[in-house]
This record gives structure tokens, sequence and C-alpha cells, in this order.
């Protein structure tokens, strides 16, 4: 009996982690695409505000990022709980996501003008941002799997702790790439470093996803 409950534990985990590099594989593909689009038109046509325009840019490519992401990860989770909301768990995830790309970009938008701020007031900005950041995709698909799962708080944690390691995974592939290469080359970056970011991030929260699944059953 044991061994089949591990079986089935390191199926669940090992099905995940492939569901989320592919998905993350893929969604990446849009702010990769996007961003590379934005940059030539900033360096192009003239702006007056590129940095801005990046910002939009990539906060609408984390919409199809995150909904990609998510549709990958919903074929898994259906399998294990039943009647889960595919709408509310694309839905929340493309938005959450965005959510992430318009913090992150939130520091090359406001440049220069970094430096004008108060202390006081630049660390009060880090303080109300970086949670928000560390915690949007968790607490948004927490919002959906708490109507199915008990002891789904686990899921705000695991997320909060590995989307900082993907997200540092993903920049270790990007900061090799020469700052002249050509696009092509930048946006194969761009899904190799959507690739690390995935397996790492479905590596951590497939082990949070085991958890509740299991204490659910």
């Amino acid at each position: 009996m044991q061994e089949k409950q591990n079986i089935k534990t390191s199926k669940i985990w090992q099905e995940w982690v492939v569901a989320t590099t592919i998905g993350q594989m893929a969604g990446f593909a849009f702010p990769a695409i996007i961003g590379v689009i934005a940059a030539n038109m900033t360096t192009n046509i003239h702006t007056p505000n590129p940095e801005l325009l990046m910002m939009v840019a990539m906060t609408i490519a984390g919409i199809g990022e995150g909904a990609i992401l998510a549709y990958a990860q919903w074929i898994i989770l259906k399998k294990y709980i039943k009647d889960l909301n595919t709408r509310d768990w694309i839905l929340f995830t493309a938005m959450a996501a965005a959510l992430g790309w318009g913090i992150g970009m939130l520091p090359t938008t406001v440049g220069e003008n970094i430096s004008n701020l108060h202390p006081l007031a630049l660390l009060s900005g880090i303080f109300i941002l970086a949670p928000i950041f560390l915690l949007s995709i968790g607490f948004a698909q927490w919002l959906v799997l708490r109507k199915h799962m008990q002891k789904a708080g686990w899921w705000i944690l695991a997320n909060a702790l590995a989307w900082p390691v993907g997200i540092f995974a993903s920049i270790i592939v990007l900061i090799l790439v020469p700052d002249n290469s050509p696009a092509g080359v930048w946006v194969l970056s761009g899904i190799m470093a959507g690739l690390m970011m995935g397996a790492t991030v479905g590596a951590i929260t497939g082990i949070a996803l085991v958890k509740i699944i299991r204490s659910n059953n």
C-alpha cells in the first residue's frame, strides 16, 4: 500500500514539473517576443517615454505568459481536483503574472527618479510592492484551490519561494547573451530562460502540490 502511495506521489510530482516547465517555456515566448519588438520600437521610433512603453508591453505579455502556464497546469490539476474552475484558474494566474511583470518593470520605468525619492518613501514602496510581487501568483491560485482543497495555504508559501529562485535561474541564462545579439538569439534565449524558470518553479511547487493532495485523500 505504501509503495503504491509513493508511486502515485512521484507521478503527481513528475507530471506537475513537466507541465509547469512546458507551460512556462511556451508562455515565456510572449514576453520574449514582445520584449524584442518593444525594444526595437524604442530604438528605431522616437517615443517620449520608452521605459513606460516597455513596462506596458511586458505587462500585457505577462497576461499571455500566465494564461499559457495556467492552462498547462490545469491539464494536470483536473486529474486530481474534481470540478476545478478552469476559467478562474487561468484568469487569476494571467492577471497575477501581469501584475508581477508590472511590478518587476517598475524600477527601470522610474529610472533615475528613484534617486530623488525620500529614503522613507523608497523603503515604503519596497515594503509594499515586494510582498505583492512574491505572493501574486501563489495567492491568486490559492483563491481557486481553497474552494476544493484543505490546507491550500501551503500553495502561497511554495510559490513565494519558487518564483524568486526561478526568476534568478532565468536571469542567469539571459545575462550570458551578448547585448549586440540578433533578435532571434534573444527570443531563443528567452524561451530557454522560460524553460529554466518553469523547471525550477515546477520542482518546488510540485512538493507542495503533493503535500496538499495527500492531505485531502
